[in-house]
Parts: C-alpha cells; structure tokens; sequence
C-alpha cells in the first residue's frame, strides 16, 4: 500500500505542478483556478494532520476535493491539480481497504474448515448412530448387531467395508498424486531442456547475421512456442502448472479422506469393544438409553453445523463487503484521473489512471484465488456430508463457483483494458519518462497476462502480446541499460524473450567461452586440440567487450592452462590468424646450434672481471 508521506508528497507535487504550467493571471479561470487549489489544499492538510495512515479520513478529505471540483469546473484545465488530488485520496483508500483483505478472506476460510470439523464428527455420530439402532431391533441381539456393524450385512453396509473402501480410494488418490507430481516433473524436465537447446540456437545466431540470424532466431523461438505438431516449452510450462493444480486438489481429498478413515477406525475399536464386554440382557436396555443420548447429541451438532454456516455466510458477506469497497475506490480515482484536460498532464493522469487499473486487476486475481479456494473446499464438504447440510453446502457451492467465474470474467476484462491504456500512452507522444514508465507497467501487466492466456490455450491472444513485448522492450531497454535485470525482464524470461544489451549478451558469451575452455582439460589429447582450435576461433570472431579486462583475463587463462597444446597448435599451423589474439606469447626459442652457446647461461660460471 502506498505509505501516508507518499501520498502528501504526490499530491504537493500535483499541486505545485499545475500551478507552474497554468500560471496566475487575474481573469476569471485564473481566479476559479486559484479557488479550486486553495481548497484542494485544505484537502490535502485535512488528511496531513493525522500522523498515521490508520488516521486518515478519506471521505472528509475527498469531501473537501469535491467542493474544489466545482471552482475546477469553471477554471478549465487550469485547475486540473483537483482531479489529481482527488484520484490520489481515492486510490489511497483503495490500497487501505485491500491491503487487509487476506484477514476478510481468512476469516471466511477459518469458518469454513469448522464447518468441516463438525461434518466429520457428525459422520462418526452417524456411524455409532447405525450401531444403537441395531440394538433396537428386538429381533437380533446386542451381540450379533455390533458384528453386523463391523462385518456388514444384506442391509448395512459394515464398517470394514467402509474402511475398505477408504483405503481402497486413498490408494488411488495417493497414485493420482504421484502421477501428477511425476508428470509435472516430467514437464518440467522437457521445458528445461528446450529452453537450454534454444539458448544455444540464440547464442549461435548472434555470431551470425541477415537471414542466417534470423532463421536461427526464428527455430528457437520455435521450440519455445511450439509449431504445428511439435510442442513447445511454453506448452510444457502450462502442463507444470496444470498437474501441480490437479496434485493440489487431489492432496486436499487425500486430507479429508484420512481424517475420515481415522473416525471410522476409532467407531470400530468402540464397537469391538463393547463386543467384548456383552454381559447379558440389560445391555440392549442401556444401548437404547444410548441411542436417545446420541440422536440428541447429533441434533445439537447439526444446530450447530447450521450455525457455522450461518456464520460463513456473515464472514463472506463482510469480505464482499471489504472487497467492492477497494474496487469503488479504485474505479472512482480512475474516473477523477481521466477528468483532466490540460494537454500538459493528461499523459501523466492517463498513466496514473492506468496503473489503477493494474491494481484492479491484481484485486481481481487475488479474488479469483480466494473463490477458487473456496469451491475447493466446498466440493470436499459435497462428497463426504450425510445430508445434514447438503443442501446449504451445495447452494453455497454453486453461488461460489458463479462468484468466481465473475471474478474471472472481472479480471480477463480489467487486464485487456488496462494493457490498451497503456499503449494508448505509449502511441500518445508522451514525454520519454512517461513512456517508459508507460512501458514497464505494460511489460509486467503482460507477464501476467501471457500466463493466462497460455491456461486458457489463448493462442492468438499470447502471440498478439509476445508481438507488442517485442515492439516495446527497446524502448525500456534504451532507458536503461540494466532493464534486463528488473522485474518485468524477470518474469518475461521464461516466455523466451530477452531484454539484455548487447554488451551484456557479449559478456555472457565470454563468461561461457570461459566454461568450455575450462571443460577442455577433460578431454583426450585428440579431441582436446580439436575442441580448443574450435574454441579460439570463435573467440577471435567475438567483439571485444567494453571491460577489456574481460578479454585479457580469458587470454591469460587460456595460455596458462594449455600453453604445451597452443604451442603445438601454432607449430602445426602457423598461418591460424586466430592465434593472433595471442601476440607473441607462442613464439618458440630455437635450440643453439653446434658450436654456439648460450651467453645467458649460467652453465659457463660468472665472466671473469680481471
């Protein structure tokens, strides 16, 4: 959330602004300009005197603002400061009412889980309810009930054959997990394995030019997309993500089913214990005694499993409640920011604008989320309730799973439309700062974007934004020349596209020249003059880097650690131009021929001085 001295300081700034590039003249815009600011000012102080952000009145402060909206009116773009202002208190109340949303959201989740606690107790009530009344029956005793109950009959199905079924299940669900888990791995593996592939395609191509590069270029892209029948890494990224979901939902059934075959074990060492201790005839007295206790017993738990869910309804309705609070906030600053009509700050309030719409569509997301979560949950509850609360539970499902496909819908829309805002400004002739910023917002917007058009198998859609990536990741990258390190870089890298310079590229390509030459000394001495003639031409062919020490400190290396193998080399081919990058470190000392002696020898004793 945007902190409170941000806050002052942006609408200062606003206002301070506007009041340089209008100017102060006496004519009556000018008069009703100086009204609108002398009033947003009193807005502004009005939310500075509480220290802390918990403090802030905003509907006092945005009151305020309204009554400048008026003086704005009749000032033109001259007082265009006011709707400024105004967008910044509300989407200051925006980012407070979201930003403890997740307590909303856990409290209805707290609630929930209760709800299903009480389901399990209740199943094992039903279970020892199925018992006692078996004893009731004058016609089958005590005995021969209780072993009915464990056992089975034509009637009943026994709680072995319960538990057999449990287990039997569970040792599906726990093979469908594996299977998921193995298949994600498995798609994980060939994902990775593509990207290192094409990443040698693009590490080939740059030493390449025109169409040679481009076909390069366009095969790796190829094997990260997909073509036609071949399927590409951003395939098999999907395919991660989906059975890790599947794994997820499948654990979730696999928790519920344990818990239940616990009770169902715990109902089977009770009846086999009271097996154990028939006595005589009076039993079947108490055993009907017991019945009566427990249907009250399961009457005061269905009130209360009632309640509980009552309970989930309020916690649903305040997290609701919460939630359209923030997204009023957000849609009423996105309104007063586009109020503004001097040519000078509608770019600045069109990006301000849409970067609202980035955090309506961040709310969206996290409520898509928060359904998601508690469909699942509610379709556990489905398959395990003995009718005690079907009906609710089933009700309060599908109005979850209609709430979620809004949410949804919400944020596909609230995600298209903000993307257009930005390229609006991007395509607008904004100043060059606003562009950029412009642009970062859109990269990181896309990223998100791209990952649920790949769910959805949106092709046309993911092209159509890889394509808008590509046309706009220069102009982010001319701005500033570590963007490839930032986080719209970051969460664009695993899609195949690159922000990096082309200084960064050519270090990395000396960083892994740099590794291969260090994996030559692994290699038989055949095969290790072969791979290091290889290596030292495409070190020759490479630009120099800016840090020349980069180059230097690869040569050292290299003569240091193979100067037998480039002497031979040399030796071997003296006219190998790439051995030039050498200077004259290869050059080979003659032996002395017969009859002549090395005067630097030490061999002969030192000259005689006398």
């Amino acid at each position: 959330m945007r902190g409170f001295s941000k806050f002052i300081v942006l609408a200062s700034v606003s206002i301070a602004t506007i009041m340089s590039m209008v100017g102060c003249s006496d004519n009556p815009k000018s008069k009703a300009a100086k009204k609108a600011n002398e009033v947003t000012n009193e807005a502004v102080r009005s939310v500075e005197v509480c220290r802390y952000e918990t403090g802030v009145d905003y509907d006092a402060a945005y009151k305020k603002v309204e009554s400048a909206m008026k003086s704005a009116k009749r000032a033109g773009g001259d007082a265009d400061s006011v709707y400024l202002v105004a967008g910044q208190i509300s989407l200051a109340q925006g980012d407070k009412s979201l930003a403890n949303i997740s307590d909303f959201e856990n409290a209805v989740i707290e609630k929930l889980k209760s709800v299903g606690k009480e389901l399990l107790n209740y199943v094992s009530l039903e279970n020892r309810h199925e018992t006692y009344s078996m004893l009731d029956q004058a016609s089958v005793s005590e005995a021969d009930a209780l072993e009915s109950v464990i056992s089975g009959s034509d009637k009943l199905e026994g709680i072995n054959a319960k538990l057999s079924n449990a287990d039997k299940e569970l040792n599906e669900l726990k093979s469908q997990l594996e299977n998921y888990q193995q298949k994600a791995k498995e798609a994980q593996d060939k994902a990775q394995s593509i990207q290192y592939e094409a990443d040698k395609l693009l590490r080939k191509a740059e030493l390449l030019s025109g169409d040679e590069r481009l076909a390069l270029e366009k095969q790796a892209y190829d094997m990260i997309k997909g073509k036609e029948a071949t399927l590409g890494k951003i395939h098999y990224s999907a395919d991660v993500q989906k059975n890790l979901d599947l794994a997820e939902m499948v654990q979730g059934r696999i928790d519920i089913l344990k818990a239940l075959i616990e009770k169902l074990r715990q109902d089977e060492a009770k009846v086999a214990k009271r097996i154990s201790i028939l006595s005589d005839n009076d039993r079947k007295t108490e055993a009907v005694k017991d019945l009566a206790a427990l249907e009250s017993d399961m009457s005061d738990l269905k009130a209360k499993i009632g309640s509980t869910l009552d309970d989930v309804s309020v916690a649903l309705e305040a997290y609701e409640d919460q939630f359209k609070a923030s997204i009023d906030a957000y849609v009423a600053a996105q309104s007063d920011y586009l109020k503004v009509r001097s040519r000078n700050v509608r770019n600045l309030a069109r990006v301000s604008s849409a970067e609202v719409g980035s955090q309506l569509a961040q709310a969206y997301s996290g409520s898509v989320l928060f359904y998601s979560r508690l469909e699942n949950y509610l379709q556990s509850y489905i398959s395990v309730d003995s009718e005690v609360a079907a009906s609710r539970i089933e009700e309060l499902a599908h109005s979850t799973t209609a709430k979620l496909e809004q949410a949804r819908n919400d944020m596909l829309s609230t995600y298209d439309k903000t993307l257009e805002s930005f390229e609006q400004v991007i395509s607008s002739g904004a100043d060059n700062g606003l562009k950029v910023r412009a642009v970062r917002e859109f990269l990181i917007l896309s990223s998100q974007r791209l990952r649920l058009a790949q769910e959805a198998r949106d092709q046309e859609l993911f092209d159509s934004l890889i394509k808008k990536i590509q046309e706009y990741k220069n102009i982010a990258i001319e701005a500033d020349p570590y963007f490839s390190k930032s986080l719209p870089a970051k969460l664009l890298s695993s899609y195949g596209i690159e922000f990096k310079t082309k200084e960064e590229k050519l270090q990395e390509k000396y960083a892994a020249l740099r590794e291969e030459f260090t994996n030559v000394g692994e290699l038989d001495e055949a095969k290790r003059k072969e791979t290091l003639i290889s290596l030292i031409d495409e070190l020759y062919k490479l630009d120099r880097p800016k840090n020349a020490k980069i180059f230097d400190d690869l040569v050292k290396y290299i003569l240091v650690t193979y100067k037998d193998e480039l002497v031979s080399i040399k030796t071997a081919n003296p006219e190998m131009a790439s051995l030039e990058i050498f200077g004259d470190s290869l050059e080979v000392q003659e032996a002395p021929q017969e009859g002549e002696y090395d005067t630097n020898s030490d061999m002969f004793g030192e000259p005689n001085d006398n």
